[in-house]
């Protein structure tokens, strides 16, 4: 990972906390607070899916259909938090499980990408 890829990803990961820290008083959150990160992560754990040699079609079509619904709420203005949380969770839960055992990735990496996730969950949990 070169410096300005992990930048961009520090920095992203650095809107999220003070965008989560703005939006404590509300139900919902604005889709222009999450879209850099959501958009990482969907196109992330799409590429691990579509990796995945031990998924079935049917399986592989489930895991990106609930990854394009995440993204899907990006076309909104805002999203309420219970929704956000539904759809985050098992994209999230599968991105976090595929960056944790990616060889490929240095500890730094791992360490953004899950913390992207994490930051994601926390600002979908925040209720006033």
């Amino acid at each position: 990972m070169n410096i300005r890829t992990s930048l961009a990803l520090f920095l992203g990961v650095l809107t999220i906390s003070a965008c989560s820290m703005l939006s404590v008083l509300s139900n919902s959150v604005q889709t222009s607070e999450i879209a850099s990160a959501v958009t990482l992560v969907t196109e992330r754990h799409d590429s691990y899916v579509l990796a995945d040699t031990a998924l079935s079609p049917e399986a592989r079509a489930a895991d990106l259909q609930e990854s394009a619904a995440l993204a899907g709420l990006l076309q909104l203005i805002q999203v309420d938090r219970p929704t956000f949380a539904f759809r985050l969770s098992p994209v999230a839960t599968r991105h976090d499980a595929y960056v944790e055992i990616d060889a490929a990735l240095s500890p730094l990496e791992q360490k953004i990408y899950l913390r992207t996730t994490a930051e994601l969950r926390a600002l979908a949990a925040v209720s006033p």
